[in-house]
């Protein structure tokens, strides 16, 4: 089982935001503070804003340039 999920981030009205036809979203925006994250993550692409491939996984794989560690829960996310 592929375990690499990907996205295609871009930004809409400032925010970082997402689309998802399989389960109906359209400029989903983000959990607070991811915004900063990807921010960070799309520095070095040129136009990041107008859209690029964001594959994550709960485990490293081959290539991966980012890992982020999970302190606690709060309130109702992570």
């Amino acid at each position: 089982m592929n375990a690499i999920v990907a996205i295609h981030p871009y930004k809409a009205h400032g925010m970082w935001v997402f689309d998802d036809a399989a389960v109906g979203l359209s400029q989903e925006p983000f959990v607070s503070g991811a915004d900063d994250i990807i921010e960070r993550m799309a520095a070095a692409i040129d136009n990041a804003e107008n859209g690029f491939t964001l594959l994550f996984s709960p485990r490293p794989f081959p290539g991966f340039q980012l890992e982020l560690d999970w302190r606690r829960a709060d309130l109702s996310g992570n």
